[in-house]
């Protein structure tokens, strides 16, 4: 008679069919200072049938990326996915360009490469980022809005020097520096803080504020009047963009305002 024979496991005892991932998309690069820049992107379409664990960013004085530059003009660095949708390159010269591309890597290996938009950038000092975690509060004064930022944390190109845009790190201090090169590679001078009883800022009952700390307050309003407020940073490259609205990181919530105490 017949019937069914004993069974035999398989070796490997199971097999997760995947392949090397797609490249990773908007993949860009924008200058930090005249000595870093920053590279970011987004995950691949397709992941190949297995998890994305780890992100291959390298850059080369040479499009092909075969120069004979030494570091660190020329190399590669793996970060962990879970972490990084970006990171900054150090030691850079201002007097030379660079090419960028990235990788995503599986348990299958290294994908496909995808270069940067632009392919290539060179160094150069920036404008501040824009400052962040902006309040505003009525005063202990008659006519007085007490208002309070950070100082930027994210360069003005709004790419994080690391990790992600929900939780972006600090950017690196360039060498024999003190602060992080979110300022553009330059101190920032002074902050302009304005004020305006109209959220475009274009009412008559307004003005502006420059002072050098990230707290200031603002006198002599109309007691009890609803003002908008918005905060930039400048270095000696110039300008950076306002911040006008809530935010831990980003100034993407709701505008902030304040009513003056009457």
């Amino acid at each position: 008679s017949q019937g069914v024979g004993p069974s035999k496991a398989t070796t490997p005892p199971f097999l997760n069919p995947h392949q090397k991932p797609a490249p990773p998309t908007n993949v860009r690069v924008a200058a930090t200072s005249e000595s870093m820049i920053t590279i970011g992107w987004s995950e691949p379409l397709d992941d190949g049938g297995d998890d994305i664990t780890t992100y291959r960013v390298e850059w080369d004085t040479s499009s092909g990326f075969t120069s004979s530059s030494i570091p660190p003009h020329k190399g590669y660095i793996d970060v962990e996915a879970s972490i990084h949708e970006s990171y900054t390159i150090e030691l850079l010269s201002k007097e030379k360009r660079y090419f960028t591309r990235v990788f995503a890597i599986n348990d299958a290996g290294v994908g496909t490469p995808q270069t940067s938009s632009p392919k290539y950038i060179t160094p150069a000092k920036q404008v501040p980022g824009t400052p962040h975690s902006l309040v505003a509060t009525p005063g202990s004064g008659l006519g007085t809005i007490d208002v309070w930022w950070q100082r930027p944390r994210i360069p003005h190109h709004t790419i994080p020097c690391y990790g992600s845009y929900s939780l972006p790190q600090d950017c690196p201090v360039k060498y024999g520096g003190s602060t992080p090169v979110s300022n553009g590679g330059e101190p920032i001078i002074e902050y302009e803080v304005e004020y305006n009883e109209r959220s475009d800022f274009n009412g008559i009952d307004g003005g502006r504020k420059r002072v050098t700390g990230t707290s200031c307050t603002i006198l002599n309003l109309t007691n009890g009047r609803t003002y908008y407020i918005r905060v930039l940073a400048r270095n000696v490259i110039g300008s950076g963009r306002f911040c006008e609205r809530k935010g831990g990181n980003h100034c993407d919530g709701d505008l902030v305002s304040a009513a003056s105490t009457p």
